[in-house]
């Protein structure tokens, strides 16, 4: 495995949510892969559903596992737009997954606050484990 990108992972049954470009929700999917690039899985899920669904070069290696049982196409589209941190947009009659640049960046910020109130309470834990805190 390259260690500069780290494949994501998903498992979808049935699944909740919206796509931001609306796919008709009456329709329904049966599928199944196992750690899948999306270069290779959307191709088949496009044959699967009958829409014309692509991903941009940038999630070609993003990595997926997917078993749908009669799952809603919309549901299962948003599923996979979040595990690989992005967004379907319609395109030339059929649905492009692009990376979702912004959310990314919610998350990064997330994490970097969390991580600093990690920090500051280790910090003060070792303070007070050395007596210099009480």
């Amino acid at each position: 495995m390259n260690s500069k990108r780290i494949p994501v992972a998903v498992t979808c049954a049935l699944c909740a949510g919206v796509v931001r470009a609306q796919v008709p929700s009456p329709r329904t999917v049966s599928f199944e892969t196992f750690g899948s690039r999306l270069e290779v899985a959307v191709p088949a899920l496009s044959t699967a559903t009958g829409l014309k669904l692509v991903c941009t070069p940038q999630l070609a290696q993003t990595v997926i596992v997917l078993h749908l049982e009669s799952a809603p196409v919309a549901q299962v589209l948003k599923r996979i737009a979040d595990a690989a941190f992005g967004t379907w947009v319609a395109r030339d009659g059929g649905y492009v997954l692009y990376r979702d640049t912004a959310r990314i960046g919610r998350e990064q910020e997330r994490v970097r606050i969390r991580g600093a109130g990690h920090a500051r309470f280790f910090r003060a834990r070792r303070r007070r484990r050395s007596g210099l805190w009480r």
